[in-house]
């Protein structure tokens, strides 16, 4: 089968338009790392390759958090730091940064939606869908307050 001339994306720096929530992108997807754990069959070189971006990606979170706790206001670094923890699948942490930036920031819809897709995403009871509702209410409400200024 030819190659399509596809680009692996993980080598390029993160840019805002990955954030943009559109159909079929990479965006529109709950957090593919957890959806698509690696097989344990995997080729050596491809365990050798993944230790490897795993420490980068692990790396780039302690430098994003060391940015932080310095300059809390650094709205760049928090957007950075979501799409680590996001492709890294911490969940946990990714819930506190998002609660974090959003007491800081208002943030974008997409974001906004990225959030409330990747929480649905994990959840399987329907006891959950009240928390998702109010996810998308808190976006509607942030989106709403923002563009009032």
């Amino acid at each position: 089968m030819a190659e399509t001339g596809n680009v692996d994306s993980s080598d390029a720096p993160p840019h805002r338009e990955e954030a943009t929530i559109t159909n079929g992108t990479e965006a529109d997807q709950p957090m593919p790392d957890i959806q698509n754990p690696k097989s344990p069959s995997d080729s050596d070189s491809d365990s050798d390759s993944d230790f490897e971006d795993e420490a980068q990606q692990n790396l780039q979170i302690q430098t994003l958090e060391s940015e932080l706790s310095n300059n809390p206001l650094n709205y760049d670094a928090y957007v950075q730091y979501i799409k680590a923890l996001r492709k890294q699948g911490d969940l946990e942490k990714l819930r506190k940064a998002r609660e974090a930036m959003s007491e800081l920031f208002p943030l974008s819809p997409e974001m906004w939606q990225e959030w409330a897709k990747d929480e649905a995403s994990l959840s399987s009871r329907s006891e959950d869908f009240p928390a998702i509702e109010k996810l998308y209410e808190r976006g509607v409400s942030d989106y709403l307050v923002g563009s009032d200024s």
